[in-house]
Order: structure tokens, then sequence, then C-alpha cells
């Protein structure tokens, strides 16, 4: 298993599934290797959750966190009906398809009350970049993974 910066703070057991399924709370799931066999922080990530790690639930397609479940430790490999959504994957005409896979299991899930929306956490983007700047500083040279990319407003 792959050190992580977190791996040695109790303090660190949040990850985040970005997800547009319909179970979300159910299970992580994660192809082994992306396209071509390679391995990506996305689906390599899943393999370092750990018993008890909360997982916070946003769903792409309503654009908001939904809710926060907990790891319960039980994994196992197995084919997962798959295709990546991501913008190289849509370039490549990527299909659907079964793909050797990781499980792993998720309980007590949580749905929030008042899901919190794209649109909010956009207007926190400067105190949650403070946090990512500050964990930066902390462990300079190290992958933090984190959930958000600052983008650039685009130039007209």
């Amino acid at each position: 298993m792959v050190a992580y910066w977190w791996s040695q703070r109790s303090d660190e057991n949040l990850f985040m599934e970005i997800t547009r399924r319909d179970d979300i709370g159910s299970d992580l799931k994660a192809p082994i290797a992306a396209r071509g066999g390679v391995s990506t922080p996305g689906y390599a990530l899943v393999s370092a959750v750990q018993a008890n790690n909360l997982v916070i639930h946003y769903d792409s397609e309503a654009e908001q966190i939904v809710g926060v479940s907990r790891a319960t430790g039980e994994r196992y490999n197995e084919p997962i009906w798959w295709v990546a959504r991501g913008s190289y994957a849509r370039q490549a005409g990527a299909k659907p398809g079964w793909l050797p896979g990781l499980v792993v299991a998720l309980a007590d899930y949580r749905p929030l009350a008042e899901p919190l929306s794209l649109a909010v956490l956009r207007q926190r983007r400067l105190a949650l970049f403070t946090v990512r700047d500050a964990l930066q500083a902390e462990f300079p040279g190290q992958r933090l993974y984190f959930p958000w990319i600052q983008y650039e407003p685009r130039r007209v």
C-alpha cells in the first residue's frame, strides 16, 4: 500500500466520492486500472479507504454534496460495469463495459438534511483553498488529492 500524507494522522479520515450513481452510499467502486492499464489517483484512492473512514458523497448529476457514510473495512475484487466520464474518456469515445474492479463496503449512510450545492462550495472556495494551501505548506512535494481544482476565470 502507498504511504499517503495522511497515513499517520488520526484526524484525517475523510474521503470524497464524486459520482452519478443512483445507489449513493452503498459502496465505493473503481476499476483496478484505467484505460490502457495505467493507475489513476481517482481509482487508486479507493484502495486507501480504511475501516471507519468517513466518505462524503458528491452527486455530480445534482451538483451537490448529498450525504456521508462510513467505510466498514470490507473490500473485495469483482467485475464492475464502468465507463470513465472525464474529458479524455469522452474524447476517446469510451463506452461502458465490465472491468476488473475494487469494491469497498460502506454503512450508515446519512443524507444531509440540506444538501450542500456546488454554488455554495464556489462561494466558499477561498476558505477551501486556504485549507489546501496549509496542507501543501505542511506536506511540501506530496500529492494532496484535494477534491477541488482552482480554475482560472475564462478570458473572452
